[in-house]
């Protein structure tokens, strides 16, 4: 390979050297190399390449030039030397030519940033889906636990004397709190079940503006701010009052001795600049959604890790960890971003942006009918799942109120059953996530033996995995943490529905 003469490369944006193979020394370099290096041409000529990089990075370009294909070798963050002594990380391009009578190596030293800003987002990522995973993981087998605390409670509440049912009374609460952190572990992990529908954050705010003052308190000035005429955006509003709610309250408690919390919304357009930095994001219109305090401020260091699930800066007892990684949780799921800004002792501001819609806001819908009372059942259920302390509880339950019950551990089991009995199973309950054979896989087999049967899956997940099986299959879903009278009222809500099909297909 030729090079054309020196004058030619000062066309090419990016820095370019050649370099003398015999003594290393400089040939030529362009405009954007003696920009980008602060040196002249006349300083550049009297360098050789060890003067400019590190002895490491200098075998590395021997070793890389002696070799068929240079490029094949690792020429990633090498340390160049600028003239003003600051060290830039530049990755190498290389190829090895004739610059007119002289075999010359050619390097494009490009600014390493961009690079490893892209390497970086991608291992934070990761971070976070790994921990996603164990999160989800983790709510599900506390959602199992829990399902089997409070419906046990429930069932015993009404033979325990006033003293005792006051004390279970606080088993349960404590139950129901516990089931909002599973909430906020799959909000966090992206396996929380969302429905959404366009939003004005305007029209949210203005319905917690009441609220969100009782709850930061009189000690500090809460503004709400909404920008005129904003856009929709696709979202699920219970979680989205969750990230308003989740961000005021981490603002309060940076202000302790009073301060002022501004919530302000806005039209944004989100470029390049951005989603360089961002690379799940994509350009376009977005909304956004800030939360500034005058607090006390976080480092970078603090700053960078506040998405962390159980990272927290306050005292022991006074925070879970889960409030900011479940924002930022929700906000990948809604196909949003979320950035921290913060210094100690200037406060901190909390900018949320949420991908613009042009939907119109759903009409308001109509009151939910009124709860019907349990009604006793006769039919035979059929309950698969491997936590024998929850299957034990659905059979309490149902057998209290008159249903014949016949259970399996896992899905084999219960198949071997409906093959060797004849009886009629008007419903089956089973869990989707179990060993061996999962939910959906049993309700497929028992449909081929039992195509009339009804289905109620539960689970303590509610990832997307779960969402499609329900969907296809076109299945009714109870999701665990339950209550013994949700699962009774769901069980009857089913099988009403069935003997109604049945009795329209007789007329």
């Amino acid at each position: 390979m030729r090079l054309p003469e020196p004058i030619s490369l000062d066309a090419l944006p990016e820095p370019v050297w050649v370099i003398a193979l015999d003594d290393l020394r400089f040939v030529a370099v362009n405009a954007a190399a003696r920009s980008k290096f602060a040196y002249s041409q006349q300083e550049f000529e009297a360098l050789a390449l060890p003067d400019v990089l590190q002895e490491r990075d200098v075998n590395r370009f021997r070793t890389a030039v002696a070799a068929e294909h240079p490029n094949e070798y690792d020429l990633l963050g090498w340390r160049v030397k600028c003239k003003n002594g600051e060290i830039a990380a530049c990755d190498i391009s290389l190829c090895v030519a004739h610059f007119g009578n002289v075999r010359a190596a050619v390097l494009m030293p490009l600014d390493a940033a961009p690079r490893q800003n892209l390497e970086e987002q991608l291992r934070q990522s990761k971070k976070m889906e790994a921990v996603g995973m164990l999160a989800g993981g983790i709510a599900h087998d506390f959602n199992n636990l829990l399902t089997i605390i409070s419906g046990y409670g429930q069932l015993l509440v009404g033979s325990l004397s006033e003293h005792d049912r006051t004390a279970m009374d606080q088993i349960l609460r404590a139950s129901d709190r516990a089931a909002g952190l599973t909430r906020q572990l799959l909000a966090y992990s992206r396996r929380e079940e969302l429905q959404p529908r366009a939003l004005n954050l305007n029209d949210v705010l203005a319905e917690m503006g009441p609220m969100l003052h009782r709850l930061i308190g009189e000690h500090i000035d809460v503004r709400i701010e909404p920008s005129a005429d904003i856009g929709m955006v696709h979202a699920d509003p219970g979680q989205i009052e969750q990230v308003i709610m989740n961000l005021a309250v981490n603002a309060r408690d940076a202000m302790t001795n009073g301060g002022t919390l501004v919530i302000e919304t806005a039209n944004v357009e989100l470029g390049e600049p951005y989603t360089s930095k961002h690379m799940t994001v994509k350009s376009g219109r977005y909304i956004s959604l800030s939360v500034t305090d005058t607090g006390i401020g976080m480092d970078e260091k603090t700053a960078s890790q506040v998405f962390d699930p159980f990272f927290t800066t306050k005292g022991k007892h006074q925070g879970t960890g889960l409030g900011l990684s479940t924002v930022y949780g929700i906000l990948k799921q809604s196909g949003g971003a979320v950035d921290v800004y913060s210094e100690p002792g200037r406060g901190t501001s909390v900018k949320v942006y949420l991908p613009r819609v042009d939907e119109a806001a759903p009409a308001p819908q109509p009151a939910a009918a009124p709860v019907l009372p349990e009604a006793e059942g006769r039919e035979t259920v059929l309950v698969v799942e491997d936590e024998e302390a929850v299957r034990r509880l659905v059979l309490t339950t149902l057998e209290r109120h008159g249903y014949k019950v016949v259970m399996a551990s896992s899905g084999v089991e219960a198949l071997h059953f409906v093959r060797d009995h004849t009886a009629p199973i008007q419903l089956l309950i089973t869990d989707l996530v179990m060993p061996q054979m999962g939910g959906a896989e049993v309700v497929k087999r028992m449909r081929r033996k039992r195509p009339n049967i009804a289905v109620l899956c539960m689970s303590g997940y509610t990832d997307r995995s779960i969402q499609r099986t329900r969907s296809i299959a076109g299945l009714d879903f109870l999701q665990k943490p339950f209550t013994p009278t949700q699962l009774l009222q769901k069980v009857r809500q089913i099988l009403d529905r069935g003997k109604e099909h049945s009795e329209n297909a007789a007329n």
